[in-house]
């Protein structure tokens, strides 16, 4: 239910950002009586800020301390994600709109330290996307043609050969698709029309990095998977586009931790239950990722060899965090190497327990 109150006035750029305060409540109130107490209790609570750590505000309702709900402000700015849908949990969300902006609060900092030291927290390179990368081309335009039957794309999609000399990474499969480095899964042969300009152009955005558009996350196992080979993406894992060799080994790594399905789960579209959609325009704009143009020489080296030692190791999907031990191992190198210092046993209950990851926590008691 959103409560809002139109403006006597078109905002102008010297007004403050506008703030919304999110209420989540644990129950419907039973009368109207309990709906308007409710209501006052809201008002009058001082709600803590999105921006300022891990830690929410308890709706405490009448002298005996109970506790209905939950309460956040978050700030609302043009082309800025509405962050509080389909939540469960409000520190979780705090924790990753944080990260997404490169800081690392601490899960007890709004309880142990005072307002302004709040912000005094370590930080990471953490960027958006299309800042210093591109996605590579819409599936259409590999093999799509135009009403007027000329080639959209010059491609057609054919069975998968290793003799092929265009390969293509196209469908999400979790049966196949375990772990960071993959095969492709099809081929792709030139259109009898197509030009040798319209091919040479559409291959040149193949790579080795493909980003999971559509991530099933109680069956997909990875947010980007690697390839050894250039290939084209296509439906399910479009190329990234920019990355420089010494890079992609840091991205892929990065991204398929726990810190990277949590960023690609903030932004991504939640109209599906256990599912998270990504147009490719969406990549590029909203969705946050580590610089990897930030890496010292040693911290890239040492990406290389974790990644070099997990590539093949089978992950599991993103529902059950806690006992995948490969990821596990994955967060805690890539922290050591970061230098980085979070509470994952919070961090994998949370995971968990959000509907919209794990499907099963439908209905089931907040246990954060």
């Amino acid at each position: 239910m959103l409560v809002a109150q139109k403006r006597s006035a078109m905002r102008t750029s010297n007004d403050p950002v506008p703030r919304i305060k999110f209420v989540q409540l644990d129950k419907m109130p039973s009368s109207r009586l309990e709906a308007l107490t409710v209501s006052k209790v809201i008002r009058d609570t001082s709600a803590v800020k999105l921006e300022d750590g891990v830690g929410v505000t308890s709706l405490i309702v009448g002298n005996a301390d109970t506790v209905v709900g939950r309460v956040v402000s978050c700030p609302v700015k043009p082309g800025m994600p509405w962050v509080c849908r389909r939540v469960k949990n409000i520190e979780l969300l705090q924790f990753v709109y944080n990260l997404a902006r490169g800081r690392l609060p601490s899960f007890d900092g709004l309880r142990n330290s005072k307002p302004e030291s709040r912000r005094s927290v370590p930080s990471i390179p953490i960027t958006l996307l299309g800042s210093f990368l591109d996605m590579g081309r819409h599936h259409l335009d590999i093999i799509g043609s135009k009403t007027d039957g000329t080639p959209r794309g010059p491609f057609n999609k054919i069975f998968r050969s290793n003799r092929s000399k265009y390969k293509c990474l196209w469908n999400n499969n979790a049966d196949t698709q375990q772990s960071m480095l993959v095969e492709h899964d099809c081929s792709l042969e030139a259109k009898h029309d197509a030009t040798r300009e319209h091919i040479a152009s559409t291959w040149a955005t193949s790579g080795r990095v493909h980003l999971n558009n559509q991530v099933g996350y109680g069956a997909q196992r990875m947010i980007v998977a690697y390839t050894k080979d250039h290939v084209l993406g296509g439906a399910s894992w479009p190329n990234v586009i920019g990355l420089d060799e010494k890079h992609e080994k840091a991205f892929t790594i990065w991204c398929n931790t726990t810190f990277g399905l949590l960023l690609y789960w903030f932004v991504a579209g939640g109209q599906q239950r256990g599912r998270g959609r990504m147009g490719v325009d969406s990549f590029r704009k909203t969705f946050s990722v580590l610089d990897v143009r930030q890496l010292s020489a040693e911290q890239l080296a040492k990406f290389d060899r974790l990644f070099d030692t997990t590539c093949r190791i089978k992950l599991k999907p993103f529902s059950t965090p806690a006992n995948d031990y490969a990821r596990k191992r994955m967060d805690m190198e890539v922290m050591r190497i970061l230098d980085m210092n979070v509470d994952l046993t919070n961090l994998y209950r949370w995971v968990a327990n959000e509907p919209q990851i794990n499907n099963d926590s439908y209905g089931q008691k907040n246990q954060s």
